[in-house]
């Protein structure tokens, strides 16, 4: 049996005593009205965003709508299988109780702090790898003070986030929040009545899974990039392309080169020109000298377009037309010679 820790007993009260003004209150679930006015603010910028072509800010938002959302049902679900559980009612653990459960976790875990001034229990996972993708450790700090609300949070020891995002060390983390899910009732359960072993071996076992209908980025897209036109995913195993105008990544069916100088660049970079479709990118594209339209190359002839071009010329337009045009009928613009008799030199023959 390990050794009496005082230290340890001391913050076994404190979260006691916490747990106790818990189970005292009513049960409080947020259905403030600024959190579903916060959630129609996103979805109304995210809207905005896909109309305006925004595709990398669209997902962006998508996923902080989800986020959202994801929380305040969280929040719905907790408190109704909460009140299923009957833990309410029930006298709350004792600073006893609590001792032997962090002294357990204490045991379990192969790194496990606290602090007591700031009230806070700290344990690490082991390695985590899913799929073949490698994790690395994840620190699970439970905060004492904060036991009314989300009292725990995910730090990476060493991230391995993926490529399209650098606030998801975990398919399901973002930020330092993990999205639990199924495990939402068994940890409200295992805080009310005290039991810190069970709350921090759960917390390791949904970090030690993967649920690919709710990821924050899936394991299939954990390597690569999203393609910044039209927002697919393009993984490692596959062609994308740097656009050498704004260095955004694009996928090999949005990637254009310029039939000019051959510059690599998406859409935006590489506009069609607007006379022959062609596309050009804005080095090539000039304005013409007559009428400031843009063209590429091979649509401007002395720096002008076809259009002012005939207007500055118009004769040489004609003459070429001229030029161009050859008789149909040669007899019909040559007229016959007759040959007169040499008897009748000097006179003229007339047409009968």
């Amino acid at each position: 049996m390990p050794p009496f820790d005082p230290l340890l007993w001391r913050l076994a009260g404190r979260l006691a005593a916490h747990i106790t003004k818990l189970s005292h209150r009513a049960l409080d679930i947020d259905l403030a009205p600024h959190s579903m006015g916060t959630a129609r603010q996103l979805l109304d910028r995210m809207l905005t965003a896909t109309e305006r072509g925004w595709h990398s800010a669209a997902e962006h938002l998508r996923w902080e709508l989800r986020t959202r959302l994801t929380e305040c049902q969280t929040k719905i679900n907790s408190g109704l299988r909460l009140l299923s559980s009957g833990v309410f009612g029930q006298l709350p653990p004792t600073q006893r109780l609590i001792y032997d459960e962090l002294v357990a976790v204490r045991a379990e875990f192969t790194e496990f702090s606290f602090d007591l001034p700031d009230e806070t229990v700290t344990v690490f996972t082991d390695e985590i790898s899913l799929e073949g993708i490698d994790l690395g450790r994840f620190e699970i700090r439970l905060q004492g003070r904060e036991l009314g609300g989300t009292p725990y949070i995910i730090i990476p020891e060493s991230p391995h986030y993926p490529s399209s995002r650098s606030d998801v060390p975990h398919p399901h983390v973002l930020g330092e929040r993990l999205c639990e899910g199924d495990a939402s009732a068994p940890l409200a359960h295992a805080l009310r009545t005290g039991r810190f072993s069970d709350y921090f071996q759960v917390i390791q076992q949904t970090l030690s899974s993967y649920n690919s209908e709710s990821p924050y980025v899936s394991l299939s897209g954990w390597y690569g990039v999203n393609c910044h036109a039209c927002g697919d995913h393009v993984s490692d195993d596959d062609e994308s392309y740097c656009c050498e105008e704004c260095e955004a990544s694009v996928c090999s069916d949005c990637s254009r080169s310029c039939q000019h100088c051959n510059k690599s660049g998406c859409d935006a970079c590489l506009p069609n020109c607007p006379e022959c479709s062609s596309n050009c990118c804005s080095s090539c594209l000039k304005r013409c000298d007559g009428c400031s339209k843009l063209r590429c190359p091979d649509c401007l002839t002395n720096t002008l377009c076809e259009d002012c071009h005939a207007e500055a010329d118009p004769d040489e337009e004609t003459s070429d037309e001229t030029a161009d045009e050859e008789p149909s009928d040669p007899d019909a613009t040559t007229p016959s010679l007759t040959p007169v008799p040499s008897g009748r030199v000097g006179q003229v023959a007339v047409p009968a």
